[in-house]
C-alpha cells in the first residue's frame, strides 16, 4: 500500500492540473460569450438609432420634394462664380 501513495500522489498533481486546464478553457469560453453579448447588444443599439426603411424613403422622398420646389437661382449662382 505505501508503494502506490508516490503513484496516487502523482495522479492528484495531474488531475489538479487537469482540472485547472479545464477551469482556464472554461473562463476564456464565459468570456467569449460575454464579449459576443456586448457586441451583440452594441450592434442592436446601432440598428435601433438608424431609420426604418420607410422612415428612410419618407425623408428622402421629403428632400426630393423640397428639391424640386425650388426654383435655381441663377444670378445667385452666376454672381458666386463672378466674384472670384
Amino acid at each position: 500500500a505505501r508503494q502506490d501513495v508516490p503513484a496516487l500522489a502523482a495522479e492528484v498533481v495531474r488531475l489538479r492540473a487537469d482540472n485547472a486546464e479545464w477551469e482556464a478553457a472554461r473562463d476564456a469560453y464565459y468570456a467569449s460569450e460575454q464579449r459576443l453579448a456586448r457586441e451583440a447588444e452594441r450592434l442592436r443599439a446601432e440598428l435601433a438609432a438608424r431609420p426604418t426603411r420607410a422612415e428612410a424613403y419618407r425623408q428622402v422622398a421629403d428632400e426630393l420634394a423640397l428639391m424640386q420646389s425650388v426654383e435655381p437661382d441663377h444670378r445667385h449662382a452666376a454672381g458666386l462664380y463672378s466674384a472670384e
